[in-house]
């Protein structure tokens, strides 16, 4: 690849990158905050109210859920961070040949001697980079907000009996509100395969719009299809969840392939299931990928996915700017 290719991607990014990181930044920190300020004994009382039908919209049980760990895993589920992330991908994508169409600057640059091929690259490993270094800011994010975070917490006052271990809380009285550091709790370690899970699926969106973007001259087009796919995909697992007649649903979706609360929670338990690369869900009576499984997936059809846009690129022709 030429230096001045990455160089020119690198500038020509960089606005959206910064706006994308601010935004990640705030977002991540904030949403960690707000979980320390509302105690986990809360949120398990919450349980006996939801109706029992309501677990088979996440793939760990609402018991873990609502524990320390399993609020702040669900930062990387929210759909404002997913957006973000996503928004760079499908961005920077579109601008690898429709983009610069658009612009009337690819006649340009092609006329130097350069290969398409290392012009098509260049563009990819700017926006794969980028997507690396924002989640791994994601993950930043999250250790300096559990390393700042106070948890507040309330206990009951409780009669001890004698001779034994047991105290009986009396849950007629005031609670008793305390704060301690959210550190105490958490490990920012443990939320890595929810991190990698997170940027393989953002190389996944660099990758499906660089193609696309390698398939049209117009890049308005381009972005109508890749923000179509995100949400037909999104709407895909959501019907898979929602009822049993249409689980097959989930076999379609991409986004079935990212569960960063369910890599996290087996990571936790020591799960041999972590490492493989398939598992059965109980939960959804199912065999499925493995963390390690859908996140080979991902990077394969990530993978592919450049592969063919190369290809495209290299032998379709280049229309003349309007």
């Amino acid at each position: 690849m030429n230096r001045t290719l990455i160089t020119k991607s690198i500038r020509e990014g960089s606005a959206l990158f910064a706006a994308c990181s601010l935004g990640l930044i705030a977002f991540t920190f904030f949403r960690v905050w707000i979980v320390g300020r509302f105690d986990s004994n809360r949120f398990k009382q919450l349980i006996d109210i939801l109706p029992k039908d309501w677990d088979r919209y996440t793939s760990v049980d609402f018991t873990w859920l609502v524990s320390y760990l399993g609020r702040v895993t669900m930062t990387l589920d929210e759909p404002m961070l997913l957006m973000m992330i996503a928004l760079w991908g499908i961005v920077r994508g579109s601008d690898v040949v429709s983009g610069e169409l658009g612009r009337g600057t690819l006649e340009i640059v092609l006329a130097q001697p350069i290969r398409r091929s290392n012009v098509y690259y260049a563009h990819v490993f700017v926006s794969l980079f980028g997507a690396l270094i924002l989640t791994l800011l994601v993950w930043g994010t999250m250790a300096v907000a559990i390393q700042w975070t106070m948890i507040k917490e309330s206990t009951f006052p409780a009669i001890k009996i004698p001779l034994t271990n047991y105290a009986i809380p009396l849950t007629f009285r005031e609670p008793i509100e305390s704060w301690v550091a959210m550190r105490d709790y958490l490990n920012a370690i443990m939320f890595w395969p929810g991190i990698v899970n997170l940027f393989c699926l953002s190389a996944f969106f660099v990758a499906l719009t660089s193609f696309l973007s390698a398939c049209d001259r117009y890049r308005w087009r381009t972005l109508g299809v890749a923000v179509g796919f995100y949400f037909v995909m999104a709407m895909l697992k959501f019907g898979g969840l929602a009822t049993d007649s249409l689980r097959f649903l989930l076999y379609f979706t991409i986004f079935h392939l990212y569960e960063p609360e369910l890599q996290v929670r087996l990571y936790q338990d020591g799960d041999a299931s972590f490492w493989s690369l398939w598992r059965w869900n109980e939960k959804l009576s199912l065999y499925e990928l493995g963390p390690c499984g859908a996140n080979i997936l991902l990077l394969l059809i990530s993978t592919a996915l450049i592969i063919a846009g190369v290809r495209i690129f290299k032998h379709r022709d280049i229309p003349a700017p309007v």
